[in-house]
């Protein structure tokens, strides 16, 4: 979960920027916003809608879509795309964060980020001015790795059993 004073400059910045762009800063993009930086792990679409009707916020899919759409281009929250769905996570500029995520379930896990991450704030950089930090490393989680090996032997037996049909056929 998101500091105060991040998710409250986090409100600030989405408000400055709905005005800037003549559009209206609603209650349901201020609940959308809040809902993302409550999240502990990235979150789905379902999640997010789960967690606000919990709370009894119902918006439509459409609302949650374009909202999620503006807050990534606000840079507010940032979006991982994976092979089977898409999670969103909230920028933290306060923290900075190391994952793992597997690329074909979506499960994340947080570890313990390499020394070389916390010296990343004071990185000297050219013309540039980073905002936040996180690693992401992309990859297969064990179960996936399990159950992708299982596939493998599988079609392993089933070519091998397929190929003496075929033997047995050919010898009659």
């Amino acid at each position: 979960m998101m500091q105060e004073d991040a998710i409250q400059n986090a409100h600030a910045t989405l408000a400055r920027s709905l005005q800037t762009m003549n559009c209206r800063c609603t209650p349901e993009r201020r609940a959308i916003l809040d809902a993302a930086c409550s999240m502990d792990a990235p979150f789905s679409i379902a999640d997010i809608a789960a967690q606000m009707a919990s709370h009894g916020f119902k918006v439509s899919r459409a609302t949650l879509y374009n909202t999620l759409r503006l807050l990534v281009d606000l840079r507010l929250i940032v979006c991982l795309r994976m092979q089977n769905c898409t999670r969103y996570e909230a920028v933290d500029p306060t923290r900075t964060r190391c994952r793992q995520v597997c690329t074909l379930c979506g499960r994340t896990m947080e570890v313990s980020a390499p020394a070389e991450l916390d010296k990343l704030p004071g990185a000297k950089t050219r013309r540039f001015r980073p905002t936040a930090y996180a690693l992401y490393v992309f990859g297969m989680c064990a179960s996936c790795q399990r159950r992708a090996c299982q596939d493998t032997n599988i079609n392993k037996k089933h070519t091998r059993s397929a190929g003496t049909e075929k033997e047995k056929q050919g010898n009659i």
